[in-house]
């Protein structure tokens, strides 16, 4: 640098030199300059990459276990205690009490969700699971998957479909999918003539390929005409306990959970793998005493619109297929500059005019959640959000877009048809999407 400035004022100061050499000496001073820059950003790309693997640690950098977890009971209360009093039989709370897994609905840890990354496999496992894997191997039976955090394993037994990155066979894999088969795996390839499925028996796959046997032989199919794999659906073994979400956004399907030396162990069928506290970010209980709405199928499934566009309910997202939202009233403790506005993953997303009905389990003694209509919407939505038991109307409540969400807290118990109807309000069916968020019936 200190050559260049010299350079730049011997340039300016010898005014007898014709234009001709002032240009040159100028223009080889910007190609200095640029070639200097240049390898100013090469180092900097150097230095990134050689902290790339401590990037979840620069998203998330508390690593301690002592680091505070939010537990949400299943009665929606919540409690604050420090990673390691989470135990197998449940969390230990600093009154001495021990809280079973069976009363807890959620963990929250605070830490935060990487980016999205389009080139990774996408193995989707049963029960809402799912893992974002850069390698993919089958051997006697077991599913090893290689993700930026750790090594994992599952069964086949568990695993529901493997998509590799790519944008060819979209319908093919979509039609696959919604038809399970409980005798074969399919294979989606492609061919000359567009996708294809094959059908036959996996027998391992490995970075090169798939051996698959087909047509009364083993034959090998090369990885780069894989688009996916669906593997057959098998008799299911014990459903999972908890669902783990980790940084790289996967969801671990887990029949054991603890912190024990300074990691959480999170168990699947006797392996259990240690994951580091900055790498988890939420849990996911489930207990035999909850039972979410949108996991019961509909009896009645309908919506009729007035002036709004025709429209359709949608399971565990708002109306229009996004995270559902509410602004919920601030808690006790709240100060002014803490946020209002949560997401929930699990749900119904209507509007008015709809109706939901489905028919009781019995055994349930209450429902409980949220109502209220999405902030999206930007405050507009005027509306009446009312549930029937059994036909007679056990709650109703006028919801506007301006305005909070409402607490549901409704008895059910002996009931056995359940009924969520949203009717219009003074915007006839304008803006009224209606959010029954994190609706639950409890024991």
């Amino acid at each position: 640098m200190t050559f260049l400035v010299c350079c730049c004022r011997c340039s300016t100061r010898r005014e007898s030199r014709s234009w001709r050499v002032s240009s040159s000496l100028d223009r080889f001073a910007a190609v200095l300059l640029a070639c200097m820059l240049v390898c100013a950003l090469a180092m900097t790309d150097v230095c990134l990459l050689a902290q790339e693997p401590d990037i979840v640690s620069a998203v998330n950098p508390n690593k301690s276990s002592e680091t505070r977890v939010v537990i949400t009971k299943i009665d929606g209360l919540q409690v604050t205690v420090t990673a390691n009093r989470l135990a197998n039989n449940g969390v230990s709370l600093e009154d001495g009490e021990t809280l079973g897994w069976d009363e807890v609905r959620e963990l929250q840890t605070g830490n935060r969700l990487l980016g999205d990354d389009p080139d990774v496999i996408t193995v989707r496992l049963r029960e809402q699971g799912v893992l974002y894997a850069r390698q993919v191997t089958l051997s006697d039976g077991v599913v090893a998957l290689a993700t930026d955090l750790t090594d994992i394993q599952y069964p086949l037994v568990d695993v529901r479909s493997i998509r590799f990155p790519a944008t060819e066979g979209e319908t093919e894999w979509a039609t696959l999918l919604r038809e399970p088969s409980g005798e074969v795996d399919r294979l989606l390839v492609t061919t000359s003539r567009g996708p294809r499925v094959v059908a036959g028996l996996l027998e391992s796959i490995d970075a090169d390929g798939v051996q698959l046997y087909f047509e009364d032989a083993s034959r090998r199919v090369a990885r780069d005409k894989i688009l996916g794999i669906v593997p057959a659906a098998l008799t299911e073994t014990a459903s999972p306990k908890f669902l783990v979400q980790v940084v790289d956004r996967s969801v671990l399907i887990a029949d054991s959970l603890a912190v024990a030396d300074g990691n959480w162990q999170i168990g699947w069928q006797g392996q259990v793998q240690p994951f580091p506290h900055e790498t988890i970010v939420s849990v996911r209980v489930r207990s035999d005493r909850v039972l979410y709405v949108s996991d019961l199928p509909p009896v009645l499934d309908e919506v009729q619109t007035i002036v709004a566009p025709s429209a359709k309910n949608r399971v565990d997202t708002n109306v229009t297929g996004l995270p559902m939202a509410l602004r919920l009233p601030p808690s006790p403790n709240a100060t002014p500059a803490d946020r209002d506005v949560r997401t929930f993953s699990k749900g119904w997303g209507t509007r008015s005019r709809s109706r939901l009905v489905f028919d009781l389990p019995p055994g349930f003694n209450r429902l409980n959640g949220w109502v209220g209509i999405d902030t999206s919407t930007q405050g507009r939505g005027n509306c009446q959000a009312i549930v029937l038991l059994d036909d007679i109307q056990v709650f109703s409540q006028t919801i506007t877009g301006d305005a909070t969400a409402v607490p549901l807290d409704v008895p059910v118990q002996g009931g056995r048809r359940l009924e969520l109807r949203v009717e219009t309000g003074e915007e006839l069916d304008l803006a009224d999407w209606v959010n029954w968020a994190d609706l639950r019936l409890l024991k």
